[in-house]
């Protein structure tokens, strides 16, 4: 027997029937985004494309040197910087993936979700702006967060990316031929365009890493920045609206001479009295003196 509401014999008190909670507080269109958004597939992530064709390339070039049997050995240094310039191209593409909104978990909560990331940074946007001199233009405080989805910065660093396979696989390609024709049985002649190869390889790999950390120290800087706004902002209301504790906690004890002079300048400004000076706890302890 299945359980369900509205069994006769019983009373109904869950009735929507007469009911009407806020759905007629959203405009059509906004109700119509946010419905198919929660469908979800909204997102997408800018690089993936590109990555996925860099991935391609790189699979190539690892399964030629694979091919490459006769010279396996002195072809190891290339192929781990090719392996490892894959391991990172996985983990960037899982970067982006969050940076995007493709991946909403937040690498398991270990990391920001893009909904903390833009919040953050525009909080942050807002900060700058606003401490700045009015006669100052608005500056970019904002994308710093999102430089491995900026096309400016992540065209360039794909395209010579792609140019490397490129070059890989040419290089891969004319060993190949040689040993087809006879000609190879050593790598003498390509060991100067080898050794380019993979310093070349393992930079990409270095850049990658560096997309990546520039990106979280940008988030993990605002983020600081806002916390510390905040804590200002709430020093000064305190002082303000609580100067007898915590304006004297504030003035008296925790912040430094200057700023603690400032905070009385504030608070006179404001016509709030704070009584007492700043205390140097080595003036009341003759043993330490």
């Amino acid at each position: 027997m299945t359980w369900q509401q509205n069994q006769p014999g019983y009373p109904s008190i869950f009735n929507p029937a007469n009911c009407s909670l806020i759905s007629q507080l959203l405009p059509p269109g906004p109700k119509k985004f946010l419905n198919d958004f929660l469908e979800g597939n909204a997102f997408r992530n800018p690089i993936a494309g590109a990555a996925q064709i860099l991935q391609e390339k790189m699979g190539a070039n690892l399964s030629q040197i694979e091919g490459l049997s006769e010279l396996t050995s002195d072809l190891d240094g290339l192929n781990d910087a090719l392996g490892g310039l894959n391991g990172e191209l996985s983990a960037f593409i899982t970067h982006t993936n969050r940076l995007s909104g493709i991946s909403i978990d937040g690498d398991n909560g270990l990391l920001p979700r893009l909904d903390q990331i833009i919040g953050v940074m525009s909080t942050y946007n807002s900060i700058k702006d606003l401490l700045k001199d009015p006669e100052q233009l608005l500056e970019d405080n904002f994308s710093n967060a999102f430089s491995s989805l900026n096309p400016q910065i992540v065209g360039p660093f794909f395209d010579n990316f792609g140019q490397n396979m490129n070059n890989i696989s040419a290089f891969l390609g004319e060993i190949e031929y040689q040993l087809n024709q006879g000609g190879a049985t050593g790598l003498g002649e390509f060991v100067g365009e080898l050794r380019q190869l993979t310093d070349n390889v393992n930079a990409l790999s270095n850049n990658i890493t560096t997309l990546i950390n520039n990106d979280n120290a940008a988030f993990t800087l605002a983020l600081a920045a806002v916390e510390r706004y905040a804590l200002g902002n709430s020093i000064i209301s305190t002082a303000l609206l609580d100067p007898c504790f915590g304006g004297q906690l504030m003035k008296n004890l925790i912040l430094n001479p200057d700023f603690s002079k400032s905070m009385d300048e504030i608070a006179t400004e404001n016509g709030v009295k704070i009584e007492g000076s700043p205390v140097n706890l080595l003036d009341h302890i003759p043993s330490l003196k």
